[in-house]
């Protein structure tokens, strides 16, 4: 059977800190696409363009996009790359993450190819509660089929840049919010496992059955632990030889609706 093609977009910023960062991917788990060893896959980084000209640097595997390059402008950011993902990349589902996030790519392929996946969802790792109102994937790792970026793209114009400055704030309110009920919230989102932060405690039995680990951290200017950290999770994810098999009941939760009033929700706790 003819694997579905998975294209990554890893949000980038022009800043020496982040810059060393995409350079480590590329030599950890990024390497695995860049050299072919998954040949179903697409690693693209996306970042703002200085004098606001959209490219491609295939030689650097960076997407140049007409936006500012601050936080604050990570939603639109995000919005032009889908468009130029859209219009230039070959792709059955796009993962969206950023370059301090180490991907289980051997997990990921395996489940975007399994009978598991629903184009219609809407697969995260871990929540983000908007002013305690709207829940919404962070922009760790984001699961979206193309049918659900070109949904994305055709309410973009409708979306308040102002509000939804975040690029994960952005995906969300596209894609989801002007029509989030509680029946639509429970068939819609679903979560996948992930360790949270490389610092926590966790089982090196089950590290193999996590989609991603985030080394997010405090002490981000230090490039040693900014290394050891991207390196060491990787290493670790790698060291797991076992394969995982996974169903809708064991790998992908469904989140818990205590109450029918869009905003009051209980998250289902992500069990190791």
């Amino acid at each position: 059977m003819k694997k579905k093609k998975i294209l990554i977009l890893s949000m980038l910023t022009n800043q020496a800190k982040y810059i060393m960062q995409s350079n480590i991917v590329k030599n950890t788990w990024g390497k695995e696409i860049l050299i072919g060893k998954y040949d179903n896959m697409q690693l693209f980084f996306f970042m703002a363009s200085e004098n606001g000209t959209e490219y491609i640097d295939y030689e650097s595997n960076i997407i140049y996009v007409n936006a500012d390059d601050g936080f604050c402008h990570t939603g639109e950011k995000q919005c032009r790359a889908f468009k130029v993902a859209i219009n230039v990349f070959d792709f059955d589902y796009v993962i969206v993450t950023n370059t301090a996030t180490v991907l289980n790519l051997k997990l990921i392929d395996k489940f975007v190819n399994s009978d598991v996946i629903d184009e219609n969802l809407y697969y995260g790792g871990n929540f983000i509660l908007q002013l305690k109102k709207y829940p919404f994937f962070r922009g760790d790792f984001i699961l979206l089929s193309r049918k659900s970026v070109l949904n994305i793209i055709n309410k973009s114009k409708d979306v308040d840049f102002v509000d939804c400055f975040a690029n994960d704030l952005y995906i969300f309110d596209a894609l989801i919010r002007n029509d989030l009920t509680t029946d639509t919230f429970l068939k819609k989102f679903r979560c996948v496992k992930c360790i949270d932060n490389f610092k926590n405690e966790f089982s090196l039995n089950q590290i193999g059955s996590n989609f991603y680990i985030n080394t997010r951290m405090k002490d981000i200017e230090n490039s040693d632990l900014v290394i050891n950290n991207i390196v060491g999770s990787y290493s670790l994810m790698n060291s797991d030889k076992r394969d995982y098999e996974f169903t809708n009941d064991n790998l992908v939760k469904p989140i818990d609706v205590v109450e029918t009033v869009i905003g009051k929700f209980k998250l289902e706790k992500i069990e190791e």
